[in-house]
């Protein structure tokens, strides 16, 4: 089910940070801009287009706190939006809402079906690293899910896999996997549902404080 791409990375004058992905036949697919560091900001921005170099997604976050907005575009046109105040937040406007609606979900992706929030526990209890084991860096770990319109998944990968020890990555991809309870499909901006990949960044590594692991989740 993988799909292979081609990476390119540069820098800007001002230290921006560029990467773009291309597939093997040369197309755009995504741009990512990570700003200079400042003391409580940080803007990563996102840009993904379709195989004709139509741009379809636009995302800004601040790093420093998970906050961010989603743009949606089909054929140049803003169709619809999604504004991320954190805390499981979300505010949601797509074209033909009289006001935008709250959620607790950002259902342009898939998420777990999870009623009673076992999912994160799971994936705690299942990544746990012997301290003899701990990396001395801090690695990112991305794994990404494939769920189909029905909400199947298709696939579970090891996104990133420059990021970090192989061995180490086994471990989150296998955590993942073991969820058995399903997924909400993605929604687009008519709310049909349709396939999408929804992605889990993981952190591990580093200093050894308070426990075997530390789980990051980015929406």
């Amino acid at each position: 089910m993988q799909q292979k791409y081609y990476q390119f990375l540069s820098y800007g004058s001002d230290s921006t940070q560029i990467e773009r992905i291309f597939t093997l036949q040369n197309q755009l697919v995504r741009t990512v801009r990570k700003g200079k560091k400042t003391a409580e900001f940080q803007e990563l921005t996102l840009e993904e287009y379709d195989l004709q170099g139509q741009l379809t997604h636009r995302k800004i976050v601040n790093l420093f706190n998970s906050k961010f907005i989603s743009t949606y575009y089909d054929k140049g046109e803003q169709v619809a939006q999604l504004i991320y105040r954190g805390e499981h937040k979300y505010s949601i406007y797509r074209k033909g809402y009289d006001k935008p609606r709250e959620r607790l979900e950002n259902d342009f992706e898939p998420y777990p079906k999870d009623e009673k929030a076992r999912f994160p526990f799971l994936l705690s209890q299942k990544t746990r690293i012997e301290k003899s084991k701990w990396p001395e860096e801090r690695q990112l770990i991305v794994v990404g899910v494939l769920v189909d319109e029905s909400g199947e998944v298709k696939s579970v990968e090891w996104a990133n896999p420059l990021g970090a020890d192989p061995e180490i990555a086994k471990i989150f991809v296998k955590a993942v996997s073991s969820w058995k309870k399903g997924y909400i499909p993605a929604k687009d901006a008519q709310e049909n549902p349709l396939q999408k990949w929804r992605y889990f960044y993981f952190h591990a590594g580093g200093k050894f404080a308070h426990g075997p692991i530390e789980v990051s989740f980015r929406k």
